[in-house]
């Protein structure tokens, strides 16, 4: 009997040797992006994140205050709607995006400073 138990073992263990193991890659680590607030824009405008990074907003303006939000009167809210404080300058802002879609954002002291956040799952 003792053979046979080797001989079994011996064959388990090759078995075990020749299945191909799966490599799992670590998903990506999250990214931040940065948006500077200056001249009465948002630069850049447009930026394309994927689900999980951040986004800071910096208020690089001398004397005007921002925010950034995307509630905007007469369309439909995003998502994942959010709305910052008011900033000051040198202030910042960051948001962590987790749903996909396409997040149009505003300044509510200054309508026409417009941009747009597209999260990619």
């Amino acid at each position: 009997m003792l053979p046979t138990r080797r001989l079994a073992a011996l064959l388990l263990a090759l078995l075990a040797a020749s299945v191909p193991i799966l490599a799992v890659a670590p998903p990506a680590a999250a990214v931040e992006q940065s948006v500077a607030i200056k001249d009465f824009a948002y630069a850049p405008a447009n930026i394309q994140i994927n689900a999980g990074d951040t986004v800071t907003w910096t208020n690089l303006e001398a004397i005007i205050p921002h925010d950034v939000s995307t509630k905007i009167p007469g369309e439909p809210e995003p998502a994942q709607p959010f709305e910052s404080p008011m900033l000051q300058p040198s202030e910042s802002v960051s948001v962590t995006f987790s749903t996909p879609g396409v997040y149009q954002y505003f300044c509510s002291l200054h309508p026409t400073m417009l941009g747009y956040v597209t999260v990619v799952g």
